[in-house]
């Protein structure tokens, strides 16, 4: 049997298998409260950050999580334009507090993330998140499929909501 030392790897995966696959409870919950907390962490380090910075925490966080991906290395240079338009809807720094993007809006939630089905290659969704337990979704409030999209949802975010 491994030791916590020797499987923060196995670990990690298995947190995002488990989160991306609903199964929260499975046996490795201590590993999966442990990482966690690591994130955790690490956004409270992004609460000063420029959003350059958050920009580029995503992006290395999806070339980590996701290497070789095609559909990660479309949309990764839309990233920075959709965190610097969050920061200008919201009139303020943008403090991510997950590993997604997600922030509030005229006492709303959203969040961006990516939807296999938007658009004729995919793209990035921004959702409502729904009052209550467990963050279920609302309506999408607007797809971006292309850097165009991208640049448009910079210039005047608040068209969309």
């Amino acid at each position: 049997m491994n030791s916590p030392q020797q499987g923060i790897g196995i670990d990690r995966l298995c947190l995002t298998l488990c989160v991306e696959h609903g199964r929260l409870g499975s046996p490795l919950g201590i590993y999966e409260r442990r990482a966690e907390r690591a994130a955790s962490t690490q956004m409270t380090k992004l609460a000063d950050a420029t959003p350059e910075r958050t920009a580029d925490h995503f992006v290395n966080y999806l070339f980590a999580e996701y290497p070789g991906d095609r559909h990660v290395r479309r949309v990764v240079s839309w990233v920075g334009l959709i965190v610097l338009g969050i920061e200008k809807l919201i009139g303020h720094r943008y403090v991510p507090h997950t590993r997604q993007l997600r922030f509030d809006y005229a006492g709303r939630s959203f969040r961006a993330k990516y939807n296999h089905k938007a658009g004729p290659r995919g793209g990035i969704d921004i959702v409502e998140i729904l009052a209550g337990r467990g963050s279920a979704e609302g309506l999408t409030i607007c797809s971006i499929t292309n850097l165009e999209e991208a640049a448009s949802f910079y210039d005047d975010p608040a068209r969309v909501f």
